[in-house]
């Protein structure tokens, strides 16, 4: 199966399913039970911090500008360089 990216270009939406995909695919780990719509994901290496993002509702699809959000927040927390996370 290839793997999941996000594409931050095409201006295209993307289903939260395929963005949790995404995060596991890169070792992280949440707990689907949590209250609300806050998803907190905890990273492979235990000395680095959690990171929240909040599921859509109703429609569990993210829109582009949320999208790009999120790379902007990943990259502030572990250094994430677009060119090597995020379709071009």
């Amino acid at each position: 199966m290839a793997e999941q990216t996000i594409d931050v270009s095409t201006r295209r939406p993307m289903r939260w399913e395929a963005f949790l995909i995404f995060m596991r695919e890169r070792g992280f780990t949440y707990d689907p039970n949590a209250a609300g719509s806050s998803v907190h994901f905890y990273p492979p290496n235990e000395n680095d911090r959690s990171i929240t993002f909040y599921k859509p509702h109703p429609d569990s699809t993210l829109q582009p500008v949320m999208l790009k959000e999120f790379a902007k927040k990943l990259k502030r927390y572990y250094g994430w360089d677009e060119e090597d996370l995020f379709m071009r």
